[in-house]
């Protein structure tokens, strides 16, 4: 899952690197502060976290394939 998870970020244009282990993503943007993009996406639910000047994305072990995706389209429209 980690690996399909890096692999759809990594085609978001706005995404710049992707770095982590597993489920522990951290993703650097290009053109938004990493603050902006968390806030954005938690008033549309999505709850993620920054680490300096990236989003961190700490999904659990558990998360299906489809919640994955779900948050992914949350996730772009934050980005925006």
């Amino acid at each position: 899952k980690g690996e399909y998870l890096k692999k759809k970020l990594l085609e978001m244009p706005q995404v710049k690197s992707v770095s982590g282990m597993g489920l522990m993503i951290g993703v650097e943007i290009d053109g938004k502060e990493a603050g902006d993009v968390v806030k954005a996406a938690l008033e549309m639910g999505l709850m993620i976290l920054t680490a300096k000047d990236k989003v961190r994305m700490l999904p659990p072990l558990t998360i299906t394939y489809e919640e994955l995706d779900e948050g992914l389209a949350v996730f772009s429209k934050a980005l925006i």
